[in-house]
């Protein structure tokens, strides 16, 4: 109820000025949080996406869209939460966003699912799963992951942000197996292969 009360009705000066503390709403409320940002994301100008918005190039520029996201990659950990969490953040990376910020939706999604460290509790076939889900919804997100998990350039990564007293992502989040992380790619590597609508684009990649 304190989560819903601070930040319905969702408006973009509100994710703003509460954006430092936003980790801490997903963590304290996770099902309530993602339902706000979920119902934000249905209407027709959500505060959501005027959030992802390029910084000001000038010296003292100041994203705050990184406190949502980090707020999310929380989420991401929470086994019943993951698959929501993707879409949302695939809904989010649609929007491509030119700046030299590291922290943007597409980046939070491709931590996700880093085929040798991914940053979630989900296993493998949920990942496979959700990789799939995500390629039926917003397909032009998608590709550039798939892709990614089959580069023989793939091999950096950060680590994403983590709950600090859930306990959701202890024990996650570090390099796997060769043989969970190859399998990964396999299936990533197939889901391209099988894309319903080829371009001269992705078939160059």
């Amino acid at each position: 109820k304190l989560v819903q009360a601070l930040l319905e009705p969702l408006t973009l000066k509100k994710l703003e000025s509460q954006s430092g503390d936003l980790p801490l709403y997903s963590e304290a409320a996770p099902e309530a949080f993602l339902s706000i940002i979920e119902e934000d994301l249905t209407k027709d100008e959500p505060a959501c996406l005027a959030l992802m918005k390029p910084i000001d190039s000038a010296m003292f520029g100041r994203s705050h869209r990184a406190g949502l996201l980090w707020a999310l990659e929380n989420l991401a950990w929470n086994d019943s939460l993951f698959m929501r969490t993707v879409l949302v953040l695939g809904r989010l990376s649609e929007r491509v966003i030119e700046d030299n910020l590291v922290n943007k939706p597409a980046g939070s999604l491709s931590a996700i699912f880093r085929n040798w460290m991914p940053q979630t509790s989900a296993d493998l076939e949920g990942r496979k799963k959700a990789l799939s889900k995500l390629a039926e919804k917003f397909p032009d997100v998608a590709w550039s992951i798939c892709v990614d998990q089959f580069s023989p350039h793939s091999r950096f990564g950060h680590y994403s942000h983590k709950p600090r007293w859930r306990p959701d992502g202890h024990g996650h989040g570090n390099v796997v197996a060769v043989g969970e992380g190859n399998d990964f790619a396999l299936h990533a590597f197939n889901l391209a292969l099988a894309w319903p609508h080829h371009t001269r684009s992705t078939v160059g990649d």
